[in-house]
């Protein structure tokens, strides 16, 4: 499956030039599973966000080889943000037919994706007038929609029903097959739905594994 997927190295994640983690290294392993755990507010979807390339480092080195934006990177990385504060103004079927468009696979798959979820809403609903279960679903197909070399998933199963959660694992899990590397920020356990193979803990502005079970 080939070496770690690097991103962070010697880094200093936070805003405005203040650092909320320091020495960071990040790299996940390929094919496995890593969560991401810590309380509200020490800063896992700011850590997120640098890893992606989305937040410029206080200090440090990010390592992927391609740039955020470019053909090569969306074709390789996929992210699911726990929450979007501005969902675009596109209705459920032009946000499917998007995410087909843009990594070039037939709408019918993509489609045929958002059913095997249990996807719900009129396809001329608005995104953001779907429930929020439905909009979780929503921002999980693209992920999903092409095999990944990483994938950065924030509190992917929160409001998700039971059913979506165990068919969201199951996709989760096929990227695993192909060699892709997940990464899972969830306040509650993950162990019901995926096997995870490293926990990341972040306590005292620093990012370490735990020697505990997750």
């Amino acid at each position: 499956m080939g070496g770690p997927v690097r991103f962070l190295q010697g880094a200093s994640v936070g805003h405005g030039g203040r650092a909320l983690l320091t020495d960071v290294n990040l790299e996940l392993q390929p094919g496995t599973v890593t969560r991401l755990v810590g309380a509200n507010g020490v800063g896992k979807s700011t850590l997120i966000d640098s890893a992606l390339g989305l937040l410029p480092l206080v200090d440090g080195t990010w390592q992927y080889p391609h740039q955020p934006g470019s053909t090569g990177y969306q074709h390789e990385i996929g992210y699911m943000p726990s929450t979007v504060a501005g969902y675009p103004n596109l209705t459920l079927k032009q946000w499917l037919d998007l995410v087909a468009n843009g990594f070039s696979v037939p709408p019918s798959q993509v489609q045929a994706t958002w059913e095997n979820l249990g996807g719900r809403g009129d396809p001329k609903t608005l995104l953001s007038n779907l429930s929020s279960g439905n909009r979780k679903k929503s921002l999980f197909v693209p992920v999903v929609s092409i095999p990944r070399k990483a994938i950065f998933l924030d509190e992917p199963f929160e409001e998700v029903d039971l059913y979506g959660q165990e068919v969201m694992a199951q996709r989760i899990k096929d990227q695993l097959s192909t060699g892709a590397a997940a990464l899972i920020v969830s306040h509650r356990s993950v162990d019901h739905l995926l096997p995870v193979d490293t926990t990341l803990v972040i306590e005292d502005k620093k990012l370490t594994e735990s020697t505990e079970a997750a």
